[in-house]
């Protein structure tokens, strides 16, 4: 286990050392294995999205996941910086800050802000790492590392960068930087200290800086694809508008005079060819009829690129692992007297491969336990390859300006028994949580067929929410996932459970009493302390929840026709002719007579709720819920199929979800938003 680090904040903004205690002597990784040096925590301050963000790391690998947006190649740019301190003849992979990467939270404009990266950093003991990084060495801290015991000694550094505000320019300009280091960080670091520290940086090889003839012709193909027909001269002329645009910026600066002392000096030198004082003009020729494949992506939080081999003869996912190779066998670098550290960081290592390449390619990098890796992704398939201590989730909601980690093993502490199951239980699709912004946890497949065709109908679309719908295949098991929820923002990352209740249907009420039920008095709606995750608890079945609100006075007529020509369609093979199936939905799906149809649904054996003794109150000679149960999914199927075929505006009219699932719908996806007639 990685150790927990407590990280203050002194009077000038900086983060203080993290504290290491008597404690530190505890293991903080389960490997047999470990790098001489590695890094193990770093706390970020006003960099990007980083705010103030605290992050964990294993001596081996460490996976980084989380949506786009969420901060990711901000914190391989943060480490890119980290391990390139030095000086800059020595400097492998330069990552230069601009005032561009202040994080702004939309605040007041603060005279100085400072980015700072305080970074802990553990060396064997046993080497002389200690004395090759003195100013950073902290004697009287020491940890031990995987099950060997390894003891290694603490390093500390800070580096902070103050950037002032310009009133003139309105805009944040580069003041000073500092480089301290020891216990107290109060030792100088010069540059040359850091020189032996490198970062190896594999970046995806879709490269949009780089690979600039590629990018350059989609962008053009882009800018012709939607240029309608009516405006395709306009869009032939914007080259010569912007040349003639251009000349004229340039004559209302200088007033031509820049184009009057050339043409007069001209007519001065050459009197004898008779040349006029008005004969030169300057045109600009970076703007040409090639314009639009010279555009080049611009992003906000700006993207470092890296020179890739032009490999176009091969496919692109064997180009991907060819460059793998080559960047990567630098691991094999190892002289006795070289005392260089490495650190490797991958950006997307999935990028062009599929499932079984992306498997193949992870489990090699698991294996490495002799160098620290960084890896970034958005693979389900290496999320559930990994091993849960190694993952940090970056999380960012849509309204907030600061992107926060979750570790993982941090979550879980002291809930082994939960990690455990979530390890087991995460295989490649069910792993698409970790990436989504909430979870929407079901049963079975019958509610994870509806649930987003119900949330479109109720304009909180799941999937424009980025919640992910999880099918637990249980009615149990959902306090396993809690943890990994209790630390969001906003509706962001928040996790319900949509089951059943399974009432005793000996004690079920009267009909009567469902049809009072307008408001799902009946229904159960849990929301934990601490407001992150809740369970929506619906009385009986799910699918009885549907046909008792199909049943309320107030709901659309039209929603039992659905129902009940879903479930005829889903009847049992020996149940083919009209009369059977008519027979088959007045039995279970009873308008008539709620209390009843509910005991049908759960009676698994003869007589259990409902007796057969005259008057025999089935309509068929099933008598149990077999038919019932094995027409269940197909039934879910053949409604979603009905309300998929269905206009949006026309579904709503006709169909209405049940409040318990409505209201956790609402929970975990936030405000709707308004609904139109698409």
């Amino acid at each position: 286990m990685v150790l927990e680090i407590g990280v203050g904040v002194h009077d000038d903004g900086l983060p203080t050392a993290p504290c290491m205690g008597s404690d530190a002597g505890s293991a903080v990784s389960a490997l047999s294995e470990a790098p001489l040096l590695f890094l193990q925590s770093l706390q970020v301050n006003n960099f990007r999205a980083l705010k103030d963000a605290l992050f964990q790391f294993q001596p081996g690998l460490n996976v980084i996941i989380g949506a786009n947006n969420a901060a990711k190649s901000a914190v391989i740019d943060v480490l890119r910086v980290v391990f390139g301190i030095g000086t800059f003849e020595n400097k492998e992979d330069i990552v230069r800050l601009a005032a561009t990467d202040v994080h702004l939270d939309g605040g007041p404009v603060q005279p100085t802000k400072t980015i700072s990266f305080l970074a802990t950093f553990c060396g064997r003991a046993d080497s002389t790492v200690s004395s090759q990084f003195l100013d950073l060495y902290c004697p009287d801290e020491v940890v031990e590392v995987g099950r060997a015991k390894t003891r290694y000694v603490i390093l500390k550094l800070c580096y902070s960068i103050d950037f002032e505000f310009s009133e003139s320019q309105q805009r944040y300009r580069f003041a000073r930087k500092d480089i301290k280091g020891g216990p107290r960080l109060d030792n100088p670091v010069p540059a040359e200290v850091m020189d032996s520290v490198r970062a190896i940086y594999l970046a995806p090889l879709r490269d949009l800086l780089n690979d600039r003839v590629r990018v350059g012709a989609e962008i053009e193909r882009l800018v012709l694809g939607h240029t309608p027909a009516d405006r395709e001269e306009q869009r032939r002329q914007i080259p010569s508008t912007l040349q003639r645009h251009a000349v004229e910026l340039l004559q209302a600066v200088t007033e031509n005079k820049h184009h009057a002392a050339v043409g007069q000096n001209l007519a001065s030198y050459a009197k004898p060819y008779g040349i006029g004082g008005d004969v030169m003009s300057f045109q600009p020729t970076g703007i040409s009829d090639d314009l639009f494949r010279t555009l080049r992506p611009v992003f906000a939080h700006g993207l470092h690129g890296d020179d890739r081999l032009p490999l176009r003869s091969n496919g692109l996912g064997i180009n991907q692992l060819i460059y793998a190779s080559i960047v990567l066998s630098r691991r094999g670098e190892h002289d006795p007297d070289d005392t260089t550290y490495r650190f490797f960081l991958i950006e997307e290592p999935e990028a062009h491969l599929h499932p079984q390449l992306q498997d193949s390619f992870f489990h090699a990098l698991n294996q490495v336990t002799d160098h620290q890796m960084f890896v970034t992704s958005h693979s389900p398939t290496i999320t559930a390859k990994a091993d849960l201590d190694k993952i940090i989730v970056m999380r960012r909601a849509p309204s907030v300006h600061a992107a926060t980690p979750l570790h993982v093993s941090s979550a879980f502490v002291g809930r082994e028994q939960d990690k455990r199951y979530l390890h087991k239980f995460l295989d490649v699709t069910r792993s698409q949580m970790l990436f989504a912004r909430g979870a929407v946890f079901v049963e079975g497949i019958t509610e994870g067929l509806l649930i987003q065709r119900f949330s479109e109908l109720l304009g909180h679309s799941l999937r424009d929410a980025g919640v992910e719908v999880v099918v637990l295949g249980s009615d149990k098991g959902f306090d396993h996932f809690r943890p990994l929820f209790q630390h969001g923002q906003d509706t962001y990352t928040r996790a319900v459970f949509i089951t059943d209740g399974d009432q005793d249907p000996s004690t079920a009420p009267s009909h009567e009493t469902f049809l009072d039920d307008a408001d799902g008095r009946m229904d159960e709606f849990h929301v934990s302390e601490d407001g992150r995750t809740a369970t929506a608890i619906g009385y009986g079945t799910f699918e009885f929840g549907l046909l008792r609100t199909a049943v309320l006075p107030q709901s659309p007529a039209q929603m039992y026709t659905l129902l009940a020509n879903a479930f005829a369609a889903a009847a049992p093979t020996d149940v083919t002719n009209k009369s059977r199936q008519d027979s088959f939905v007045r039995d279970f799906l009873d308008r008539n007579n709620l209390r009843l149809a509910y005991q049908k649904m759960k009676q698994n054996k003869v007589g259990q709720y409902v007796p057969t003794d005259p008057p025999d109150l089935w309509h068929d000679d099933w008598h149990t819920n077999s038919h019932f149960s094995t027409a269940k999914s197909q039934f879910a199927y053949e409604l979603w199929q009905a309300l998929e075929a269905l206009p949006l505006a026309e579904a709503r009219r006709r169909f209405t979800v049940p409040t318990y699932i409505t209201t956790a719908i609402t929970f975990v996806a936030g405000p709707a938003a308004p609904r139109g007639d698409a």
